[in-house]
């Protein structure tokens, strides 16, 4: 002050003001003893999620190759200023998103990303029912008039997935863009058609996959 050098607590004082939760807040600075004024500046302070709480969960078994509804829980944030509020699962990633493996008590961490590039965190418990066997059901519309090289064409493949509590889905392909269950591509899937690149005759193999579990068919491939 006046060039001179002062001490908090001896020549100034600073106080804060709506500092306790997220927006616009104040620090203001009062000269004291031998000097007077004062003088303020106001900053902003972001919200942050710091824990996240997941309650409500209403779907707590799953299949071996099921996603995480994000619609069958509640997602509630602890905020920096000790404030709750709910989170959108939309802004949220989920581990693992897909259940690749069958079990009790496998627990999915939800996870919410700050604009600070900080996580937050919370969790829940599911249950996975595993695969037990897949057949297919029905063949591609197309299985016969291919050359060597071709693409090959799934339009019309159904596979049956058995679960151990002896469920069955049907998945269908009926555009040739994927295995479909509830108009849902399940990207689990693995149809190898790499044989088609280079063997020739009236049965070969085309291997579908499902998580380690497999079924196959066959088609007609002719030369080049």
């Amino acid at each position: 002050v006046n060039g001179v050098e002062v001490s908090e607590g001896y020549g100034y004082e600073v106080t804060y003001e709506d500092n306790d939760k997220a927006g616009t807040a104040k620090v203001i600075v009062k000269l004291n003893g031998n000097y007077y004024g004062s003088d303020d500046e106001t900053f902003i302070i972001t919200q942050k999620v710091v824990e996240l709480t997941i309650t409500d969960v209403t779907k707590t078994e799953y299949y071996v190759g099921e996603s995480v509804d994000p619609t069958t829980l509640t997602i509630t944030g602890k905020n920096v200023d000790n404030t709750d509020g709910e989170i959108d699962a939309a802004d949220c990633t989920f581990s693992p998103a897909v259940f690749t493996q069958p079990g009790e008590g496998i627990v999915v961490t939800v996870i919410y990303k700050n604009d600070d590039g900080t996580t937050a965190t919370g969790t829940f418990e599911v249950d996975v029912i595993g695969i037990s066997g897949i057949k297919i059901t029905s063949k591609p519309n197309q299985t016969t008039g291919y050359t060597a090289g071709d693409k090959l064409d799934t339009d019309g493949l159904t596979v049956t997935v058995t679960y151990a509590d002896n469920t069955k889905r049907v998945f269908a392909d009926t555009d040739g863009n994927g295995l479909k269950y509830n108009s849902v591509v399940d990207e689990g899937f693995v149809i190898d058609s790499t044989i088609l690149d280079y063997a020739i005759g009236d049965n070969v193999p085309v291997v579908v996959s499902y998580y380690g579990y497999s079924d196959s068919f066959t088609v007609e491939v002719t030369g080049y």
